[in-house]
Formats: C-alpha cells, structure tokens, sequence
C-alpha cells in the first residue's frame, strides 16, 4: 500500500515512532524559516525539529530542517517561552530549555515514505559535525486478513558513525553527577548508575544527563538520569523498552515496579525512589559473557548473512533472530547491511513480505530492479505480486543453525 496516512497526527498520537521518550510541543509551529511540522522535545531536553513528508525523502529535506532548527536555536529565550504558549497542544513545561541560545540544543529528525541515496550522504557528512539528525522512513502493507502491517527504518549519527565519539558539548558521567550541586542529588546519581551498571546497562553521557541503554545496543533508551540545581534529579524511564530487552517484563510491570516515567525527585521521595529502582534493577537478568557475545552487531550479523544460499532469501528480522533469538534488532541490522560494504549478498534481504525494498541501492546506485535481476539469477522465483517464494525464505533459526554447524565442523 501506498502511505496514505496523515503522518502530522499519527506521529503526534505516537511519537515513540520516530524516538524513544519524544513528546510532542507544537503542531504546524511558525518560525523565521517557515511551519515546522513538530515541534518536540526529547528526553536529553532538546528541542527536536520534525519535518514529515509523505514521499521519498530528498536532501532539501534536511536543508529545510536546519532552516527551522536555526530559526529556534537563535531565538531569546522569551521569544521561545511565547512560541510554545501559543501551540495548540497543552504541554507539560517540565525539562524545557528557556536557557541562552548558546546553550540551547536543537536535534532533527525527518520522517517519510522512502530515503534518497543523497540523503543517507548528507547525514553521513553531517554526523562528522556532530549535528543530530536522524532518518526515519516507513512502509505500510496490506496482510491478507485486512490487517495493516507497519515496516519503519531508521539512519542516525548513531549508525553512521559507530565508533565512539566526543560529542560536542557532552561531558563525562562524573561530571553529570555534580551538575545538581548537592550532595544527596549526587548521591541518588551514582547509586542508580551503579546499579544499573551491575547488571551489563551502559551509562552514555550527554550534554545535561545519562542515558541507561542496553550493553549491547549504546543508542537505545531504557532510563535517562539528569540532576539539576533545586530540582534534584529528574527520573525518566521507559517501560516498553524495558519490556522489548526483557521478554520476561511487561511494560505494565515496570510500570508497576517504578511508577510514573517521567518526574523530578528531591528529598525523602528521591531516596524512596533510589531504592525502588536499584531493586528493580538488581532483578534484571545479568548479562553474562556468553549473552554479551549475542549481540546484534557487525561481527554476528554479517557470517549469518553470508549463509544465506543461492537460491534463499530472508529479511532483517530473521537475521535478528539468528543473531540473537528476537525480531526487535531489525533496524540496527538493516543500517549494518546499508553502510558496511562487507555486508555478504545484501540482494537476498527482503521486506517482511518478500518484496524488494523501493530504497534499495547497489553500490553502483542500482536500484530495486537491479536486486530483483540479481535474485533471479541466484534461482529465486517471484509472484504474480511481487514477492519473491515463501518456500525459499531461510529462518534465523536456520541460519543460526547453520552458523553453530560451520563452527564444529573440521578444519
């Protein structure tokens, strides 16, 4: 199916969609550059510029982005504060940054129905600089049951540039930890790092906090912690991320276990809370060395995919699973196989319904019918629709399998 859907409000319902602990400010915002489509801020605090289109994404895209996050960048902090007034949607002003333009952090993100080759090079460059923006693009199918089955891609600086970075501006976890100016703040701080360290959880700095994520995937929000003076230490967590890295939590559980996901805490509640979480935390399984090896990452990913056979073909999804005995690394996959060149035969990864992706790029710039012209040969045969065979779809279960025989076979 096409993307007939009004993306402005289906975002706005659920603007997890595009990043974890987004909230949405302002609809159809008026600034300098233009509307700004959404106006949000994330859980770092930052004001987040949304541009949405309801094609294929070009570069002038992220041109017209960086128009409207310049436009919010350089404003006076009252100018800011009459904006957000002025927006339809009844905001909670907790975490918003008034602050001096100097100091005040502007991501972008860019969402829509397909991604330009062009674009994937602007955010590549772009993420040398240190400028946030993330790409998110969807695809809507429709299942034979009548049901609508969701497909969404991402591309951040995360993935373009994996290696470890000084982010400009980012401090070190220590000193986040003072940035409350008091001692129980920073003591509350520490304690739940620690804890959440303990059980394999990595604590990323930023500008103004922490983020929790898991050790295995540094980008992905479980919890993000950042003290302030007189506020004490603002809590944020998410409980259905929680629930996707722990298959044995419900987001209701950690609903339950921690309380509201988003709050600050001083005083008697702060060590009330401290010690909720580092409970809760401690009964997180530990992640062993053999789990920590089950990772999701290049090393794995790519001998798995090399086992696909002439004649096969799979998707990112079971390539997850092979590498790790769930669906839920799908999009990290799918950016390995987009900006490693080593990726082994990426023609024969499909879509969830066997049908070749319209962004698919070769590295010559080939496009879809390049991938279908490539399958062919290898002996896959496609639909009247499209799709390529179900009978020739390798599982991860298979290619993990596969992958522990090469391992005991003699050398």
């Amino acid at each position: 199916m096409n993307l007939e859907i009004d993306l402005e409000t289906w975002i706005e319902d659920h603007p997890a969609l595009l990043a974890e602990g987004l909230r949405v400010i302002g609809r159809q915002v008026h600034v300098d550059g233009g509307f700004i489509d959404l106006l949000c801020v994330d859980i770092q605090g930052r004001w987040v510029i949304v541009e949405l289109k309801r094609a294929r994404l070009y570069r002038d895209a992220v041109a017209q982005a960086i128009d409207y996050a310049w436009s919010i960048r350089s404003m006076s902090a009252e100018a800011l504060r009459d904006l957000v007034a002025n927006t339809t949607i009844d905001v909670d002003p907790l975490d918003l940054q008034y602050d001096d333009p100097s100091e005040r952090d502007v991501a972008i993100i860019v969402a829509g129905a397909g991604i330009d080759p062009g674009l994937e090079r602007v955010v590549g460059f772009l993420a040398h600089y240190d400028v946030p923006v993330r790409v998110v693009t969807f695809e809507v199918f429709q299942l034979a049951s009548g049901e609508q089955l969701l497909v969404r891609e991402i591309i951040d600086d995360e993935v373009v540039q994996p290696q470890a970075r000084n982010v400009a501006g980012s401090r070190s976890v220590e000193e986040i930890s003072l940035l409350g100016q008091s001692e129980s703040t920073k003591r509350a701080f520490d304690r739940i790092v620690r804890a959440a360290e303990a059980r394999g959880l990595f604590a990323r700095p930023y500008k103004r906090g922490v983020m929790i994520a898991p050790g295995h995937m540094r980008n992905r929000f479980l919890m993000y912690l950042k003290p302030e003076p007189n506020r004490g230490l603002r809590v944020s967590h998410g409980p259905e991320a929680f629930a996707e890295f722990y298959p044995d939590l419900t987001a209701t559980d950690v609903e339950e276990a921690l309380g509201e996901s988003k709050r600050y805490l001083d005083g008697e509640e702060l060590a009330q809370q401290v010690e909720i979480i580092e409970e809760f935390l401690s009964e997180l399984p530990e992640v062993t060395q053999d789990a920590d090896q089950c990772r999701a990452d290049a090393a794995t990913v790519i001998p798995l995919a090399a086992l696909v056979r002439p004649g096969e073909w799979t998707t990112y999804g079971e390539l997850s699973i092979g590498a790790i005995g769930r669906s839920s690394a799908a999009q990290t996959i799918g950016n390995i196989a987009r900006t490693r060149d080593d990726f082994p035969t990426p023609h024969r990864v499909l879509n969830v319904r066997g049908v070749v992706p319209q962004g698919w790029r070769s590295a010559a710039g080939d496009g879809p019918g390049e991938c279908r012209r490539r399958l062919e040969n290898d002996g896959v045969v496609f639909r009247a629709d499209g799709s390529a065979d179900p009978a020739q779809k390798v599982s991860g279960e298979e290619l993990r399998s596969r992958l522990q025989q090469s391992s005991t076979e003699p050398t």
